[in-house]
């Protein structure tokens, strides 16, 4: 079974490779890889407050209303 560090580790090897990218685009990608995890959207949030807990990513917000996007990026 996959636990929420192979999840970071994998979220944080995204980032690295692709740099600032909209939260929704790194989810959907990463995922990928993790199709058969139950529970893989709260997996996955557990494994983004792990990265920022250990200050490990950034969360940009762009735009208001229908134009907001929160974006992921390394420190």
């Amino acid at each position: 079974m996959y636990n929420i560090g192979e999840i970071s580790g994998a979220i944080w090897k995204y980032l690295n490779d692709s740099g600032k990218t909209q939260f929704k685009t790194v989810k959907e990608e990463v995922l990928k890889n993790f199709e058969d995890l139950p529970m893989k959207d709260n997996r996955f949030s557990m494994a983004i407050g792990w990265l920022a807990r250990e200050e490990k990513i950034n969360f940009v917000e762009e735009g208001s209303g229908k134009r907001y996007r929160l974006f992921l990026e390394l420190r």
